[in-house]
């Protein structure tokens, strides 16, 4: 019972240092040419996103829609990544289904 116990205070502990652990983890991905940067944390919380004035011209409205959508959809992906590298290394040796 202890046992248990112990593990869940364990696993409650590791939870809040992993949360932490992902608000710190940003990817920074860059579209057309360096002119969009979007900033995303392991929490998938957009953090920054810089747009060059190129793209303010109303002329290039679709294309600042394009880059910002590949530029979210990259810095999503990558985000995925980073974070299930963090979980995985901070739940090593908890025993968990399906981890």
């Amino acid at each position: 019972m202890f046992d248990k116990a112990k593990q869940a205070y364990d696993m409650m502990k590791k939870q809040k240092e992993l949360k932490k652990h992902l608000e710190a983890t940003v990817v920074k991905v860059e579209e057309a040419g360096g002119k969009l940067k979007v900033s995303m944390n392991g929490e998938f919380k957009v953090v920054d996103i810089s747009i060059d004035p190129y793209f303010l011209a109303p002329e290039r409205k679709i294309d600042l829609e394009n880059a910002i959508k590949r530029a979210i959809s990259n810095a999503v992906g990558q985000s995925q990544t980073a974070s299930a590298g963090k979980m995985k290394e901070m739940l090593k040796g908890f025993n968990i289904p399906g981890m």
